[in-house]
């Protein structure tokens, strides 16, 4: 599955992933938890804008890992691959009870990631 929240970018997944049957674009944002969000640089190019909570429950609509692997009945991802504009931080602060069913992580951060240690890494095989 691939999942993109602004729209011209998920026309742009769907195109692209026509023809392979074992992706599933999803429109929807990434996040710690099933929440809706909204385009906190509304002025940036589709490629690198950074969301925050919506709290109205209008907006992008987001999943958290779990909401990913219950809903898809999937048991592990293979690999996970996140690049989310600076939204990593909201992602992997909560990955205490999923990243033991992640084989691969692979993150492309926008900055730095804070030199905070990250609940679900103890004891894992990665570092960040």
């Amino acid at each position: 599955m691939a999942i993109e929240p602004e729209p011209s970018n998920f026309e742009l997944l769907v195109k692209n992933t026509r023809s392979h049957a074992n992706v599933k674009p999803i429109c929807a944002g990434l996040w710690s938890r099933r929440v809706h969000l909204r385009i906190e640089n509304a002025g940036a190019a589709t490629w690198s804008f950074r969301v925050v909570e919506d709290s109205t429950g209008q907006g992008i609509p987001a999943l958290g890992i779990p909401e990913i692997l219950a809903d898809f009945n999937m048991p592990v991802i293979d690999v996970l691959k996140i690049d989310i504009e600076g939204s990593e931080i909201e992602v992997l602060g909560s990955s205490e009870g999923w990243i033991g069913n992640v084989g691969t992580m692979v993150l492309g951060t926008a900055r730095p990631l804070p030199p905070r240690p990250y609940r679900g890494a103890r004891g894992r095989a990665f570092g960040l």
